[in-house]
């Protein structure tokens, strides 16, 4: 499907489309699906303009204000009301029945005005998020495809990059098991398992999540500059990513592929992450659980330009990585903050 106008369904925007069933702003309830448990997405979101809805969704024309309301409904657990068996699903006249603390319309409507800027601000620091996010991309594509080069202090060239295979810089090596088990809240050793790769950290390793108490003499540590990428995963895709471990003594866990070079690390784990991903996801290998080997890895060849230029490089991106972060802290404080205010306010 594609088109102008908004198709929502049960948690929100799904696709667009060519035709609309509405001109106006109504209030959208999920009417079926897990988030009405787990709550991953709004419950309750308002569509606004002309649009379409489908069987997802409930529809209503508030009485109130309609950004009142919104926020009237998002808090509440929705588990009493749920009414399906094998999907959680919220019927009509379920929903007719919630009770609702409602203001006199005045009220509602200056509640209404200041969540909305709450809202707006949010919104505001996720396009500022995104558009970060999509400059870096577009960074790396002129990077790494070397449309775009830098020059040294003085402003001269530097040189060609060469082309070289993985193996040709460096060797590979295995990491040693850390089950889930042996993490601890408050070990003394930080490590890294292999899943963490995939699901927490991005190219550069500079804090470390996980601990354990496992001896380190049984253990792969880790040096600055170690670049390291998942041997195993549930989809190619997942675990064709790498990161650069800047910090030394942290215990590498098994399924974990480690590559040590004078090769940058951070240069080389954005490299390998973005412009190298879908070649490393087409070497996975297996079905239910997917395989990457040193053998293969080995064999990737890639662009190396002069240590100062990768250290540009690096240093640029991870520049980025930072602003992009500080705007995620500022999303997650105001996400925070109108949960707490939420909650003094209807529940």
């Amino acid at each position: 499907m594609s088109g102008e106008y908004p198709y929502y369904g049960a948690s929100g925007i799904i696709d667009h489309i060519d035709k609309y069933l509405f001109d106006e702003t109504l209030l959208l309830l999920a009417e079926d699906g897990a988030n009405i448990v787990n709550r991953s997405t709004p419950v309750a979101f308002l569509a606004s303009g002309r649009f379409w809805v489908n069987n997802h969704a409930h529809v209503y024309r508030p009485k109130g204000d309609p950004v009142f309301l919104e926020n009237a409904l998002e808090p509440i657990d929705f588990v009493p009301f749920n009414t399906g068996t094998t999907m959680p699903k919220l019927n009509a006249q379920t929903c007719s029945s919630i009770p609702l603390y409602v203001p006199s319309k005045e009220e509602q409507g200056k509640i209404g005005d200041f969540l909305g800027t709450v809202d707006a601000k949010l919104d505001a620091l996720r396009r500022k998020k995104s558009g970060l996010e999509v400059f870096k991309s577009g960074l790396m594509q002129l990077l790494f495809s070397q449309e775009l080069r830098f020059v040294r202090d003085d402003g001269t060239d530097f040189p060609d990059w060469e082309e070289k295979a993985l193996g040709e810089l460096g060797s590979f090596s295995k990491g040693k098991g850390i089950s889930k088990s042996d993490i601890t809240e408050d070990g003394e050793l930080p490590c890294i398992r292999y899943g963490e790769i995939y699901t927490h950290y991005n190219e550069r390793i500079t804090e470390i999540a996980s601990h354990t108490d496992v001896s380190p003499s049984s253990l792969t540590l880790s040096q600055i500059n170690d670049v390291i990428i998942p041997a195993s995963g549930e989809t190619p895709i997942d675990m064709a990513r790498a990161c650069c471990v800047l910090v030394p003594g942290v215990a590498l866990g098994g399924d974990i592929n480690i590559f040590r070079s004078p090769v940058n690390g951070e240069y080389l784990a954005y490299l390998l992450t973005n412009a190298r991903r879908t070649e490393i996801a087409q070497m996975a290998q297996g079905n239910s659980v997917v395989h990457l080997y040193p053998a293969q890895l080995r064999q990737i060849v890639i662009p190396v330009p002069h240590p100062d230029e990768q250290r540009k490089i690096a240093e640029t991106l991870s520049a980025l990585d930072a602003k992009i972060a500080a705007v995620a802290d500022q999303i997650t404080h105001m996400e925070t903050f109108k949960k707490g205010l939420l909650q003094q306010m209807f529940v």
